[in-house]
């Protein structure tokens, strides 16, 4: 019998060989793999190890921590310039740099005006004061005036040519008053006493009783428009009256009336260039607004 092999015994034989074969070919399958591990750990190793690496680590994690946290507060800052040039004023206001207390009010002041500036600004205040649109609207037409160049004598004079009324004298005008800040009792008695010859008084007048050669301006803008015209209506050498004006009622002798005339070009050569030098300006600052106004769709209702 024991020379003899049975068929159980052939087949767990085979068995035992089948599992042999696939444990060593397993490891021959699992051998080049060892390196290729190292390989990687080296690699990640090696990464972790660059400065470079650390920087993205930690500013990727700053990153992070700020799209967490990120303010949602506009930012006033008040920087050393600004503290700076707020020193140099109060010095040169109170002759002394501010102490700790002075230099703590100025910086709550700026702060607190940089405040009420940006609310005014987020509740449309500079669209809707009147004031403070003008200021705006003159303050951007002078940052685009761009600078002029000189003009040459022949511009001056061709300019003076083409625009001979702007250079006509103003009718002047000298006369005699006698003035009441009040009006008299018997307004008609008054102009009579003083066409007789009598020599009245009346209130005093800041200006006076005697008028020599006054600009129409400027008696316009004391006396009014008004007065201007019916004092052209008075009869020269003789007393009239009487004439009411916002001081007060007048009573006048007019005396001479010199009328407007052209002034010569040497005369008002300086008023020309002044002229010429705003016209050039105007014209810059025109051609600059119909540029900006193709930005918007303007509609004038009627």
């Amino acid at each position: 019998m024991s020379g003899v092999i049975t068929a159980a015994e052939e087949s767990a034989e085979a068995d035992q060989a089948a599992v042999c074969r696939a444990a060593t070919a397993a490891g021959a399958a699992a051998m080049p793999r060892a390196p290729l591990t190292a390989r990687a750990a080296r690699i990640v190793r090696q990464t972790l190890a660059d400065p470079l690496t650390h920087f993205i680590i930690v500013a990727a994690v700053i990153f992070f921590a700020y799209s967490l946290h990120r303010p949602d507060k506009p930012r006033i800052a008040v920087s050393v310039a600004i503290q700076q040039s707020l020193s140099k004023e109060y010095e040169l206001l109170h002759g002394q740099p501010p102490d700790v207390h002075a230099l703590t009010e100025l910086l709550n002041k700026h702060v607190a005006d940089e405040v009420l500036f940006r609310e005014a600004l987020a509740q449309g205040m500079h669209l809707n004061d009147a004031k403070t649109r003008e200021r705006l609207v003159e303050k951007l037409r002078f940052t685009l005036t761009g600078a002029v160049a000189d003009p040459t004598p022949e511009e001056l004079v061709n300019f003076y040519a083409d625009n001979l009324s702007l250079y006509y004298s103003e009718p002047k005008l000298s006369f005699d008053q006698v003035f009441y800040a009040k009006p008299p009792a018997d307004p008609a008695e008054v102009l009579g006493q003083l066409r007789a010859g009598a020599q009245l008084t009346g209130d005093a007048f800041w200006l006076g009783s005697h008028f020599e050669d006054y600009a129409q301006s400027m008696l316009r803008g004391v006396l009014g428009q008004r007065f201007i015209e019916e004092l052209h209506s008075a009869p020269v050498g003789e007393w009239y009256g009487p004439l009411e004006s916002a001081r007060g009622t007048h009573f006048v002798r007019m005396r001479a009336i010199t009328q407007s005339t052209l002034m010569p070009y040497t005369q008002v050569k300086d008023q020309v260039e002044q002229d010429w030098f705003a016209r050039k300006r105007d014209s810059s600052v025109q051609a600059k607004i119909h540029k900006a106004e193709e930005k918007y769709d303007i509609t004038i209702e009627h």
